[in-house]
């Protein structure tokens, strides 16, 4: 799912990060036009990476999915809306490539009068890569992450056993991470039993 979008990686310290103003939603058109010009000027030696950092967002209705074993989609979010990040050498060149691409409004830091823009620090553009590390980390939990635990309280809203009596309870006594289930017991008949029942037919009290 990442979509990084990043050229050939050059090691060379003259290479650094420039924050570039885009026009809403037209980051990513961006970027491809900027790749076109720069092999149609055959300046690729002068830029390194394109980046957009991006922050996932699940639905319900998608996570649902993801648990019964389903295609899911995931949603990417521009976390700095308006903004696309270049790696790249400041040459008089690179600079009127760039700032002249089509929706490119702007190079954060270029003062007017001629004055090339400034690049971000690097210890600004780590602590936004460290930033979305972070939100990714937090969503991989989130998705992965079982619905019930042992000892929970629900209702069963599919099946054989459903019921409208809002107070028709049962506690969990196993979860099934890999069959997307929970066990509970029940009595019927002043016997008791137990029944394995998925996810999808239960919800919490």
């Amino acid at each position: 799912m990442d979509k990084e979008l990043s050229g050939n990686i050059k090691k060379d310290h003259k290479y650094t990060w420039y924050m570039i103003s885009t026009s809403p939603n037209k980051e990513e058109q961006v970027i491809e036009a900027l790749k076109k010009k720069i092999e149609t000027e055959r300046v690729e030696e002068y830029f390194s990476e394109f980046k957009i950092f991006y922050e996932k967002k699940i639905t319900k209705k998608e996570l649902e999915k993801k648990r019964n074993g389903q295609e899911y989609k995931v949603k990417l979010i521009n976390l700095y809306k308006g903004y696309i990040f270049i790696k790249m050498q400041m040459t008089d060149e690179t600079w009127y490539i760039t700032r002249n691409t089509e929706y490119v409004t702007g190079l954060i830091g270029s003062h007017g009068s001629g004055v090339k823009p400034t690049p971000i620090s690097k210890r600004s553009f780590q602590k936004m890569k460290d930033t979305e590390i972070e939100m990714d980390k937090s969503f991989e939990d989130e998705i992965n992450s079982t619905p019930f635990k042992v000892g929970d309280q629900i209702r069963i809203v599919k099946g054989e056993l459903a019921s409208d009596d809002e107070n028709q309870i049962y506690k969990v006594t196993s979860v099934s991470e890999i069959r997307k289930s929970v066990t509970i017991d029940y009595e019927l008949l002043g016997k008791k039993n137990s029944l394995e029942i998925d996810w999808t037919d239960i919800e919490k009290y």
